[in-house]
């Protein structure tokens, strides 16, 4: 008698549970609420202590490359040490170099912070852009686990591209809002409500600009 035919393979199929997706949910919400706490605090830090941010910042960079370095060549990657080890050296040649210019960072900052201050609307665009990032990822995963279920190498790569794509859109739109406000606080523009202004340019005129610079950085990441 012939064999019979092996029944053919079920197509893959992608399912997650209404548990998984409110676990999902409730770590997004958590990172969010942790990240907005952090910006806060940072945000006070930089305003309050700006000099000893900008040293700590050096000094930790430093420290972490020496770290690193030593860890790497006590597993005899001698070549991977020797490369942070030297970068470290480096960064602290550079640091003595550039000393001098740290008043002048320290002065942007605080003028940054005060800015800021000034215009608090830029706070409530950023919140905006990080809920619609934390949205845009529920979306997201549940796309990426289907692509991959469907072992679709093209569907996977458009997953990977788009996860770096849209937040680095949503992330220069605040940039650019926040930057027409800073030109209307610099050039003493009697502009109404210059957050909302500069939203709504970075969001009709300049939108396509930051769309494409945002996939060239996408694409690079």
């Amino acid at each position: 008698p012939e064999p019979e035919p092996e029944p053919e393979p079920e197509p893959a199929t992608f399912k997650i549970t209404s548990d998984e997706l409110r676990m999902l949910v409730w770590m997004l919400v958590a990172m969010m609420v942790s990240g907005m706490i952090g910006a806060l605090v940072w945000f006070m830090v930089l305003f309050l202590a700006v000099r000893y941010v900008i040293w700590f910042s050096f000094g930790l960079f430093i420290a972490l490359q020496l770290i690193f370095g030593v860890a790497v060549l006590v597993t005899d990657q001698n070549a991977v040490g020797a490369f942070f080890i030297f970068s470290a050296a480096f960064s602290g040649l550079l640091v003595v170099v550039l000393r001098r210019w740290v008043p002048f960072a320290q002065a942007m900052l605080q003028t940054s912070a005060l800015i800021v201050r000034l215009y608090p609307g830029v706070f409530a665009i950023a919140l905006l852009a990080l809920m619609f990032q934390i949205a845009w990822l529920c979306v997201w995963f549940v796309a990426a686990f289907g692509a991959v279920a469907q072992d679709s190498i093209r569907d996977v790569l458009l997953a990977v591209v788009a996860l770096y794509w849209v937040p680095q859109v949503l992330k220069n739109i605040v940039h650019v809002t926040t930057a027409g406000a800073v030109a209307s606080w610099y050039f003493s523009s009697i502009e109404k409500n210059a957050v909302g202004a500069s939203f709504r340019r970075a969001i009709t005129k300049s939108f396509g600009t930051i769309c494409y610079g945002s996939l060239v950085v996408a694409i690079l990441q």
